[in-house]
């Protein structure tokens, strides 16, 4: 049986919209490959893929958590909510922060180990690519609220200001200074849109940046709560094995 004609239409539009966000995005990801290809080597492409592939690693936590909190977002009753979505935003960042800090620090060595001498840019490419790869670590979390209150159009934008911001600077820096100039641009693009979302959000509430950047006691507590639960449940005296 199906829906009533006014819920089908709301659906549609919805769907509608959400795709044409994802293939602006999906362009956003994808756009600086073939910039590169045109204007580098096969051998700085492939060093440029492989760097965006190490990058895209750490994008897998904050997608998996942005599709969780869609729901609890999409709930009536958002009092409160704003503060999880400043929490989740600052331990994802602290998490994928410390990744990359020892990547920086590490790099250097490991990754000629495991990809190959040819592969003698990765480390400096993943270095420029760090900034963007934060905002878009934090910007998981703000674009599932405002896909949850029913403004993809607010996510569309972002996406349309970051492509904006790659397209027209690897067209102005790649043919001069190659590959780290697609890093560079790329991290600038990603850094634009998360911006941007942050501008619009603190518009409609009264949050400090800082509550975007630092973590507090409650984040420590919300991380250990599951961890304790576990440590302190009691065991049964016949397990099942």
């Amino acid at each position: 049986m199906f829906p009533p004609t006014g819920i089908l239409k709301k659906v549609l539009r919805y769907s509608l919209v959400a795709l044409i966000a994802n293939l602006i995005y999906f362009l956003v990801n994808r756009i600086d490959y073939w910039f590169v290809q045109h204007y580098c080597s096969a051998g700085d492409l492939g060093n440029y893929i492989q760097a965006s592939k190490m990058a895209q690693l750490l994008f897998i936590l904050p997608a998996i958590l942005g599709s969780t909190l869609f729901p609890i977002f999409s709930s009536p009753e958002k009092s409160g909510n704003e503060n999880q979505l400043t929490s989740v935003i600052r331990i994802l960042l602290w998490i994928n922060g410390t990744i990359c800090l020892l990547i920086a620090l590490l790099g250097w060595y490991f990754i000629p180990l495991v990809f190959g001498s040819s592969f003698n840019h990765m480390y400096i490419l993943f270095l420029f690519l760090i900034p963007g790869i934060l905002s878009t670590t934090m910007n998981y979390p703000m674009t599932a609220w405002f896909s949850a209150s029913k403004r993809i159009e607010t996510n569309i934008r972002g996406s349309i200001l970051a492509l904006i911001v790659i397209c027209i600077g690897d067209l102005l820096t790649l043919p001069v200074y190659g590959i780290r100039a697609a890093s560079v641009i790329s991290s600038a693009g990603y850094f634009c849109y998360y911006c941007y979302t942050v501008y619009i959000f603190r518009k409609e509430h009264d949050i400090r940046l800082t509550e975007f950047l630092f973590l507090k006691k409650s984040d420590l507590n919300r991380i250990l709560k599951p961890l304790r639960k576990d440590f302190t449940e009691p065991i049964p005296e016949n397990p099942i094995i």
